[in-house]
């Protein structure tokens, strides 16, 4: 809740004076600025050490272009010096104990010693005396001091109080004065009586260094004075600024030990700039400590209601106790279309609708009789009235002010109708599709959870839409949008009443309704309603139903995961199937969920194993290879099917890691079968992922290389379905590995979709009859027909044969006949382990 009263309140915060005095408050905005300090030391020594003799910034200044930058330099830190002065003697008062008169005084003087310089430089005409660097260092010096002194007792807060210690300090300031004044005449008339400061062709003496350095340790001193008693008396006003012009003025000095003999270097020019800037914050601080915070305060409480009701960019309405109009801004007239004069002395209540007066009265009575009371910020359905009918969203803010003889009410009120349609629009945009208008998933989730909390029977359906990504990859996504546009058109009207369809990503969309009698028929007829957007064949969808009568013991995430189960089940059957959600399939889904996670636990702990099968030549059956064969025994789940974990590991994306297994584990078998003399070939199935890897062939020739292998004594083997998915780029792949010396057979001919156009370009060793084609050859004709075939076809292209799968005596002999060069199966060997692999060889 915002307040109206205090000292000083704008928009209901009440600031203090001593908040409004400076922008960086107490020791956080001390240590809020206590960066400056060291970044500018960093700076100043990397600017040291570029000035030095022979560093890049050791150059001289032509004489009249220095003298012309040292002129502009100086008059402008003499006007400076001259304006610290004159706003030190008429803004500083009593409360600095008499400092007013000294400083202006010394920083008069400063301005003064810096013209005598000015004018007393080497160039310049002659001032009484011929004009050397000697003399302009002694002015120099002679300002710089008193400054330096100046500023000690500015910072370190010292008090020319009334009394002896008063009337000493006084007495001491006034001879400095004296003896500087007299110094200075000194040096103007006679400098040669004085110390040198400057020899020609050598520089700058050791007794003008030690005076820099000791001007420097002044204002260093100065710096940590300023510190402590700003910790002890906790002011603010201008410390920032004071404590960066002490921190200059400290580190110019430092330049002036540095320039050379040439006097008109750049360490020079660099200290004179490091002095004006010093000056300007004094201003700076000046200005800030005594001058901007008396006007701060004095605006603020000027413009205490002024400022409030006029210039606030809401509107302000103040009534009396019993809520009658007594003064409104003109941005409230301009927000309800309503004059002052209308206005003051009617009720409050005018502004509202009729509807929200009663309310609006009790909330007020409440509120005056305990302040404490929540005002109406934020508040939904907090409307205001126009005069010409039309209602908009407001937000008020109350302050009570009870210091007068009659408490007042202040209401802050901003039209919040902007704000409030733009919060519709976000919120629309974060539970629709910004493609359909659809709700999105995050809607659909949470009318699910709705419905399921109902406790009615429900159906949820999800659809997937067939051949979509094609559409994308070959028409574009503006065709993919349009189509996902269209659906979602023509699916609206064939919902039933109640239903809510949403696009859940991509091109998955789903319904949620009521129970329906024939969920396969409601099915049916979106599918006809899809095949009608197409052109040809028409555009179908796969179905996942799932028909739940007690919902509520689900959440809505397993609710929905049951029916895009059921969703992936029909899109393996094919296009356009249905699939309704059964506990078969939450029991399969669950085992593949279990065979992931100990498929994973296997490959972290190295329980998978590989096993071989001889590869036997028909003429003679002598073993020719062996073929890698994955096997996994598990500790919970018994020896587990290739067939059941291949499946999950492809869906798991695990393909890769198992595949980068079997390749580094057949390679170290082979390095140990040839040390202990044994002689072979390997080959490894490679899965569609490993082979779509452009950097295959350069990561199987590492492996043999770590293995001091032959490329020839690797085959690696591919299936049909993999080398036809991209025909192109797997003839690329393949050239890549006959060109690294590795063969390749092909794997499962025949249960595929091959054309021979390709099949004759692809750089093929071998080819594998699938074990399906041998087991029926000698009961199907058709079979028989096809193994004789691609034998035919395969000695046709120059490749040798392989059949798969042989068990049986007939097989062989039949295989013989026709030509067959080697076959696996359990008539030779089963898959071994190694050791047994190598005694069946």
């Amino acid at each position: 809740m915002r307040q109206a009263t205090g000292e000083g309140a704008v928009d209901g915060r009440s600031l203090s004076a001593r908040q409004l005095a400076s922008p960086a408050t107490g020791h956080d905005g001390w240590r809020a600025q206590a960066w400056q300090l060291p970044l500018l030391g960093g700076v100043t020594l990397a600017l040291y050490v570029a000035v030095l003799p022979g560093h890049w910034l050791d150059v001289g200044v032509h004489r009249e272009s220095f003298l012309a930058l040292h002129t502009l330099l100086e008059m402008a830190a003499v006007l400076v010096c001259l304006t610290v002065g004159l706003t030190a003697n008429y803004t500083l008062g009593d409360a600095t104990g008499r400092r007013a008169p000294v400083l202006t005084t010394a920083f008069l003087l400063i301005a003064a010693l810096d013209l005598l310089h000015l004018a007393s430089y080497a160039g310049m005409p002659d001032l009484f005396s011929p004009n050397t660097p000697h003399k302009s260092i002694l002015l120099w010096l002679l300002a710089r001091l008193v400054a330096a002194l100046s500023l000690l007792a500015w910072a370190a807060g010292w008090q020319l109080r009334q009394g002896r210690m008063g009337a000493l300090w006084l007495g001491l300031a006034g001879l400095l004065f004296v003896i500087v004044c007299a110094l200075a005449a000194q040096a103007v008339v006679a400098p040669q009586q004085l110390p040198a400061m400057f020899v020609p062709g050598q520089g700058l003496t050791p007794l003008k260094k030690g005076l820099e350095l000791g001007i420097a340790g002044l204002n260093l001193l100065a710096l940590v004075l300023h510190a402590r008693r700003r910790r002890g008396d906790g002011r603010q006003g201008g410390d920032t600024e004071l404590r960066l012009a002490l921190w200059l003025a400290a580190l110019g000095e430092g330049f002036f030990v540095l320039f050379s003999e040439r006097s008109t270097d750049m360490a020079n020019m660099t200290g004179h700039l490091y002095k004006l800037l010093s000056y300007a914050l004094l201003y700076r601080c000046m200005f800030i400590d005594r001058v901007r915070r008396p006007f701060i305060e004095a605006e603020l409480r000027e413009a205490k209601y002024r400022n409030l009701l006029e210039l606030a960019p809401d509107g302000v309405v103040v009534t009396d106790r019993e809520g009658q109009i007594l003064i409104v801004n003109r941005a409230l007239e301009q927000m309800f279309g309503r004059r002052r004069e209308d206005l003051v002395g009617q009720g409050m209540e005018l502004l509202l609708p009729p509807a929200l007066r009663e309310r609006h009265l009790a909330h007020r009575a409440r509120y005056m009789d305990s302040p404490g009371w929540p005002a109406m910020r934020g508040r939904d359905g907090l409307r205001g009235l126009h005069a010409d009918g039309h209602e908009f969203d407001i937000e008020v803010a109350l302050g009570l002010d009870d210091g007068g003889e009659q408490p007042r009410l202040t209401a802050y009120v901003s039209d919040i109708s902007e704000r409030r349609a733009h919060e519709r629009e976000l919120q629309y945009r974060a539970t629709h599709d910004a493609l359909t208008g659809l709700p999105n998933r995050w809607l659909f989730a949470d009318r699910l959870a709705a419905a399921a909390s109902g406790g009615r029977a429900l159906m949820l359906l999800v659809l997937d839409l067939d051949g979509f990504h094609a559409v994308n990859e070959f028409q574009g996504t503006p065709a993919g949008d349009s189509l996902l546009r269209a659906c979602a058109a023509a699916l609206l009207p064939v919902l039933p009443e109640g239903a809510t369809l949403a696009r859940l990503g991509s091109d998955e969309f789903a319904i949620l309704c009521d129970m329906v009698t024939t969920p396969e028929l409601l099915a049916s007829r979106l599918q006809t309603v899809l095949l009608e957007l197409g052109t040809g064949a028409g555009q179908t969808a796969c179905f996942g139903l799932l028909l739940e009568p007690a919902p509520r013991e689900l959440s809505p995430t397993e609710l929905l995961g049951r029916a895009q189960l059921a969703l992936q089940s029909a899109k393996a059957l094919g296009k356009g199937q249905v699939q309704r959600y059964t506990e078969q399939l939450g029991e399969r889904s669950r085992r593949d969920a279990l065979l992931e996670q100990r498929l994973r636990l296997a490959l972290q702990q190295g329980t998978l194993d590989l096993h071989y099968q001889p590869q036997v030549g028909v003429p003679d059956g002598r073993v020719l290879g062996f073929e890698a064969l994955l096997r996994w025994d598990d500790m919970q789940l018994g020896m587990v099917s290739p067939a059941l974990f291949v499946p999950v590991a492809e869906r798991a994306g695990l393909m890769g890691e198992i595949g980068a297994w079997v390749l580094q584990r057949a390679c170290a078998q082979l390095r140990n079968w040839r040390d202990q003399g044994f002689e072979t070939v390997v080959a490894i199935n490679l899965s569609p992922l490993q082979f779509r890897d452009a950097a295959l062939a350069e990561q199987v020739l590492q492996t043999l290389g770590r293995h001091a292998l032959p490329s020839c004594s690797l085959v690696v083997e591919i299936t049909e379905s993999a080398v036809m998915d991209d025909p192109a780029e797997a003839a690329r792949q393949l050239q890549r590995l006959q060109d690294a010396g590795i063969a390749v057979h092909l794997d499962d001919f025949g249960t595929g979709h091959s054309s021979l156009a390709w099949l004759r370009s692809f750089p093929i060793q071998v080819i594998k009859i699938d074990r399906s084609f041998v087991r029926d050859m000698l009961r199907k004709d058709s079979d028989d027909a096809i193994v004789r075939a691609v034998i035919g076809l395969a000695h046709t292209l120059g490749c040798r044969v392989i059949a798969e799968g042989v068990e049986e005596q007939p097989q062989l002999e039949r295989l013989s006949a026709l030509g067959c060069d080697e076959y696996q199966g359990w008539l030779f060997s089963p898959a071994l382990p190694p050791d047994a692999a190598r005694l069946r060889a």
